[in-house]
């Protein structure tokens, strides 16, 4: 493959994926409703590559756009689980960009008969706008395999973090932890802080849904996109206290009258099955102590300035 479209490729697992086709020797063709010429993804430059700036909702923009493309790996959409429970119209919106835009997505897909990677989200049933639209693309790509003869591989993307993940509006456990422990803040964790999750190191998942592309034959099941590595919000916290060398404390809040950490979350996800997550080659991701080093120097110095 010569040229694969990443739609939302501006964002942050984009940037990973777009970065992981160069080096692949491939080119990436972005596609992202928040591009602007020579725009940066903090220390990850697009200036050169071919790119769009559009809505995946705007279906002649996204014909052009895969023109001559070898694949397709679809990232865009909007995110955010408490966030999207906030106001009705983002509600709706979040229906109308990650259902419809997906459809046409996964439409170009099979009318230019080339194969697509789809991140969907989460490894349990979280009620919100978010992971319920993901969700239900999810299915629809399994619909048009069966239906339309398409190649659409989907991918369960788990907790990704590392560089380039932004702390607002849409608020992450490292992003989130990184600023306050970088400011001498105390770390609000959410409960008990023994909810559990497998975190996923960005560079790894970024080689998931690039692998995934290369090796198109998984089209009746979820590929799980998460490490293998479990920890608690507690062991991360300290972690990461540890990593950016902070005097942090940590605070806890009281959980909701629900029993939910968070809207719309429940207090644990589920953890992924190694026979899930290996079904594209036996991986080795990296554990987040190997690597929280040098994700929180890149927050003190290369974020440092959105602090």
């Amino acid at each position: 493959m010569k040229k694969i479209l990443v739609t939302g490729g501006v964002g942050f697992i984009g940037s990973h994926v777009a970065q992981e086709l160069i080096k692949r020797g491939i080119e990436p063709v972005i596609y992202d409703n928040h591009y602007y010429p020579k725009q940066k993804r903090f220390d990850f430059s697009y200036a050169g590559f071919q790119n769009y700036c559009a809505d995946i909702r705007d279906k002649a923009q996204l014909n052009a756009a895969a023109t001559g493309v070898d694949g397709i790996i679809h990232l865009a959409g909007i995110l955010g689980t408490p966030e999207t429970l906030q106001d009705p119209q983002i509600m709706r919106q979040t229906v109308d960009v990650n259902i419809q835009g997906s459809l046409n997505v996964f439409d170009v897909a099979r009318n230019y008969d080339i194969p697509c990677v789809y991140i969907q989200t989460g490894n349990g049933k979280n009620l919100s706008p978010y992971p319920i639209t993901k969700d239900c693309a999810a299915d629809f790509a399994f619909t048009y395999n069966k239906e339309f003869g398409t190649r659409i591989t989907v991918i369960r993307g788990l907790v990704a973090y590392g560089e380039r993940q932004k702390h607002q509006p849409i608020r992450k456990i490292v992003p989130t932890f990184m600023v306050q422990a970088i400011k001498g803040e105390d770390l609000t964790i959410n409960g008990n802080g023994e909810q559990r999750h497998d975190f996923i190191y960005v560079k790894d998942l970024a080689r998931v849904l690039t692998d995934a592309l290369e090796n198109d034959k998984y089209f009746d099941r979820t590929i799980d996109g998460g490490s293998g590595y479990v920890y608690s919000v507690n062991q991360v916290a300290e972690m990461i206290i540890k990593a950016v060398g902070s005097n942090s404390g940590i605070y806890h809040t009281a959980p909701l009258a629900n029993g939910n950490v968070r809207m719309g979350e429940p207090p644990n996800d589920a953890i992924l099955s190694n026979e899930s997550r290996n079904l594209l080659k036996e991986y080795n991701h990296r554990k987040m102590e190997e690597v929280i080093d040098e994700v929180a120097y890149w927050y003190k110095t290369v974020y440092s300035e959105y602090i």
